[in-house]
């Protein structure tokens, strides 16, 4: 089964503010300005064997770190910047439909910043399953406990992505249960976009001016999303990271995927319960810790940013600018670690 990543940082300048990643974006095909103005997102290719992908997301990264450099400008891995002011939204036409169907609240999600694992389709429905059953292990990548300066959660860029940048369609975004059937999923699916097209309808967006931007497969963000586009079930739960966490997380969550049956998999409403937990209080939490381990993994392998940050209860923007320069920092050295991982 192949694998493929994306890995969403923030740029800011050499005095820590969030900055323009445009620039960065176009020195490079592999990567591209996210929601954020100052988010880039870096794509690899599918691969079969896992050390050649993380061999790729290695390289990837850093190269973007040294043109980052050369600009004047560093790379960060957190799931928030912590305290930003204004974060910067890319206002395309299609977000200005989002913000008057949705609300205001959607510009949150400009906000956080995400790892994706896309998973080739070998059994959709069994790996659906299994990647809805694995949300908890979000625990595992918490990488910011702070959203503009305040502490909200262990991971505060789940917390706000599902909770507070839904708006009117929290379904959108929400973890969905288990499904019996592909059909089922999709059929979820165009439900929750007739009720996303019929808002659009009421607001007096142009049924035209709509459909140029939303269809069924682009209109929901939910943590496990069967992609048409691609042919990968993908997984968006986990939080941008540093990369020694993040071959971790895929080395240790790909046999699961893999092999996991329905029969082996938790009640949903017990993996509903640890989610929240691993969102608000990440591997502080005992049934978390023990939730990964019934899932096969050992989570005191793991060290979540979220959980070894020097960080004050309220963060100022002055703070927010050192702990960014310090991540970018770590993020540099973290690089060649990550290489000897792989080698």
């Amino acid at each position: 089964m192949k694998a493929g990543l994306e890995l969403e940082f923030w740029v800011i300048d050499e005095e820590g503010e969030l900055d323009y990643a445009k620039p960065v974006a176009e020195r490079v095909y592999f990567a591209s300005q996210e929601f954020s103005r100052s988010m880039i997102e870096i794509q690899t290719e599918p691969h079969e064997d896992m050390d050649e992908l993380l061999k790729e997301a290695i390289s990837k990264t850093e190269i973007l770190v040294e043109l980052a450099k050369k600009d004047g400008k560093r790379i960060v891995p957190l799931g928030t910047p912590l305290n930003s002011g204004e974060v910067e939204v890319y206002e395309s036409e299609r977000f200005q439909i989002e913000q008057e169907v949705i609300g205001p609240e959607v510009k949150h999600a400009g906000r956080t910043a995400g790892l994706h694992i896309h998973f080739e389709k070998e059994d959709s429905l069994r790996q659906l399953n299994t990647l809805t059953a694995m949300d908890p292990l979000s625990a595992l990548t918490n990488s910011s406990p702070r959203y503009q300066r305040k502490h909200l959660a262990d991971g505060c860029r789940n917390k706000i992505y599902r909770h507070k940048a839904c708006g009117a369609f929290p379904e959108q975004r929400e973890l969905w249960p288990y499904m019996d059937s592909i059909t089922e999923w999709r059929e979820k699916r165009e439900e929750l976009f007739e009720e996303f097209e019929n808002k659009a309808e009421q607001k007096g967006i142009e049924t035209e001016r709509f459909e140029r931007f939303f269809q069924p497969e682009n209109s929901v963000w939910t943590p496990v999303k069967l992609r048409e586009d691609y042919p990968t079930v993908e997984w968006r739960a986990p939080d941008t990271t540093l990369l020694t966490e993040v071959i971790k997380i895929v080395k240790a969550v790909k046999p699961i995927v893999q092999k996991k049956k329905r029969s082996e998999l938790p009640e949903f409403q017990k993996v509903k319960n640890a989610s929240e937990k691993a969102i608000k209080e990440g591997l502080e939490s005992e049934e978390v810790r023990e939730y990964i381990k019934e899932m096969g993994i050992n989570p005191s392998e793991f060290s979540p940013v979220s959980q070894n940050l020097d960080i004050p209860e309220e963060v100022s923007r002055e703070k927010a600018k050192e702990i960014r320069l310090n991540i970018a920092e770590r993020l540099t050295e973290d690089l060649e670690e990550a290489k000897e991982m792989i080698n």
